[in-house]
């Protein structure tokens, strides 16, 4: 509905100037108070290929490994992986992914892969058996043994996108909360070996192994910050989850030539204990996130 009312100039805009700021970057970091602090440091060579992969329109590839994945080939990838990966660590924490919630999961990423993951429950212990069942596996263009690669850190970039209430909790599709990561700021973490080059596809077929990333989490208020190859200082591409470009003079004279600001309006900000709503995050909603939301769908938790 209203997420396809936004003009794809204001969009396209918004997301070119994301991928263009990474032109820039001599490091990532992203934090959220959900439990996320993850970062990795990008080189010259890096900021130049990670555009070129990164832009799929609504979804940027905000992980420079992945963008290097997707637009170059497999020699590019492990090439420059073996650079990247030993500089990314850190941990990502929240209780949502595309097809809905969990009990909050917090995973650490040493040296680009899962060192270990925490809670989650049932979906916790699913992607620890999968993390475990392929610890020996050896993909042919990539670093390490196993699968469980930090892949993954796609940004939503539309500002009217929002959580369904109607087909949330029963759908025929089992994608119920993609709508969630497609809004402006929101970041989802992807994790798995994939690659589109024949001989790790060929390799997969033959011993059987999953050739796709697949577990997620969403960050709703997360900060997406970059620091500049040739100040130091860092500069914030999503602050508290909203992308930082959306307020930018450039956007905002597009937004009002083409029927006003209220195109760069969120038309959905959902209610968090302790990060924007009273309460305790860890307590109130952590644990039981379904709850809380089925609460906040009858209109309990207005934030006005």
């Amino acid at each position: 509905g209203r997420a396809n009312g936004v003009p794809d100039e204001i969009w396209r805009t918004v997301d070119l100037m994301v991928v263009n700021a990474f032109r820039t970057a001599a490091a990532v970091r992203i934090t959220s108070p959900e439990g996320t602090d993850i970062g990795w440091e990008v080189t010259e060579q890096q900021a130049e290929l990670w555009p070129q992969g990164a832009y799929i329109s609504g979804h940027i590839l905000g992980s420079t490994i992945q963008g290097i994945r997707f637009g170059h080939p497999v020699e590019t990838f492990l090439r420059e992986a073996q650079i990247l990966m030993p500089t990314l660590n850190g941990v990502i924490g929240g209780t949502s992914n595309h097809t809905g919630y969990y009990p909050h999961i917090q995973v650490t990423v040493e040296s680009g892969m899962i060192a270990h993951i925490e809670g989650g429950g049932r979906y916790g212990e699913l992607w620890r058996e999968v993390v475990e069942r392929y610890r020996d596996t050896r993909y042919p263009g990539f670093p390490y043994q196993g699968w469980a690669y930090f892949n993954d850190c796609s940004i939503g970039t539309n500002p009217k996108s929002y959580r369904q209430i109607e087909t949330l909790w029963n759908y025929t599709d089992s994608w119920t909360n993609l709508p969630e990561r497609a809004q402006a700021g929101v970041i989802h973490f992807g994790f798995g070996a994939e690659h589109w080059d024949k001989t790790f596809l060929d390799y997969a077929r033959s011993n059987k192994l999953p050739t796709m990333h697949f577990p997620h989490v969403h960050n709703l208020f997360a900060t997406y910050e970059i620091k500049q190859r040739d100040t130091g200082e860092w500069v914030k591409l999503i602050d508290k989850g909203r992308i930082v470009a959306l307020d930018h003079p450039r956007v905002v004279r597009l937004a009002s030539s083409l029927g006003g600001t209220h195109h760069l309006e969120y038309d959905w900000i959902p209610a968090l204990p302790g990060i924007n709503y009273p309460g305790d995050y860890r307590t109130d909603y952590a644990p039981d996130p379904v709850s809380w939301i089925r609460r906040e769908q009858t209109g309990e938790f207005d934030l006005g």
